[in-house]
């Protein structure tokens, strides 16, 4: 009967990427052929070692695929909670948008885009400003980022890096700022 790769690195099926790794460098310094030089075993030592190798190189393959995998799910995972988030933002559930970022384990671009227009829907303009700012920095092509960021500072030159926005002197109107940077760049429909 042939062995799996797993019984030929001496590993449970459930191994971690350390332990694969660990168990495999104890292998090759078991059997590798250069310790039987001048051996009658240097010729099982090289089948054992090939053997070594492609079992490796297969549990390897094998765990590569399911991180990407994984990846792909959590990709898409996020896509779907992007969609969620930017259709509670459109339906001024702000609270609800923002719960759901918070329980994104990864902050990316599209995540701090969100959460900056979440508080520039709330009036935290200093916050705004930074997680748009982030945005921009982390996915610098992207326009709808851009524009979001230019807008504020179009809309309103009262800005002060030092203060942020002053409630009191926020000279434009926030639905037409919204309905500009947001609405219009959205890559989800809302319907």
């Amino acid at each position: 009967m042939q062995k799996t790769p797993y019984e030929i690195l001496e590993i449970k099926q459930n191994a971690t990427e350390d332990e694969i790794k660990t168990a495999y460098r104890n292998l090759v310094k078991r059997y590798h052929p250069d310790k039987y030089a001048n051996n009658p075993l240097r010729d099982l030592a090289e089948e054992k070692m090939r053997e070594v190798n492609e079992a490796y190189t297969e549990i390897i393959s094998n765990f590569k695929k399911e991180d990407k995998t994984d990846a792909a799910k959590e990709d898409n995972l996020h896509d779907e909670t992007f969609k969620n988030v930017r259709r509670f933002i459109h339906e001024e559930n702000y609270s609800e948008a923002e719960e759901m970022l918070k329980n994104l384990f990864s902050e990316n671009a599209e995540w701090n885009y969100l959460m900056g227009i979440i508080h520039f829907k709330r009036g935290l303009y200093d916050s705004s400003y930074t997680y748009l700012s982030k945005a921009c920095s982390m996915d610098p092509s992207n326009d709808e980022y851009r524009n979001s960021l230019r807008n504020i500072f179009r809309s309103n030159t009262n800005y002060s890096y030092s203060y942020g926005y002053r409630r009191n002197e926020l000279n434009f109107d926030i639905t037409s700022f919204i309905k500009e940077s947001f609405c219009n760049g959205c890559r989800f429909n809302y319907k």
